[in-house]
């Protein structure tokens, strides 16, 4: 996991944590919204493929964050 020390060289604990958290709450708004519309599991798909292309936006985020911090 990513040191929470507040060192300046430690990777972003958000960057981390972006991913799962990103795929967690897009199956389950997804979810949510296809019940609404009479499909869960299409809405669940749906969520889970936007919520890794979210993570995977805020990783990267947290790698150039990362990399911009160790070159100071």
């Amino acid at each position: 996991m990513a040191d929470q020390s507040g060192d300046a060289r430690s990777f972003p604990g958000w960057g981390a944590a972006s991913l799962p958290a990103g795929i967690v709450i897009g199956v389950i708004v997804g979810g949510g919204l296809g019940a609404y519309f009479g499909i869960p599991g299409i809405g669940a798909a749906i969520g889970g493929a936007v919520g890794v292309s979210a993570g995977m936006a805020l990783l990267a985020a947290a790698i150039v964050m990362a990399s911009a911090r160790s070159k100071n």
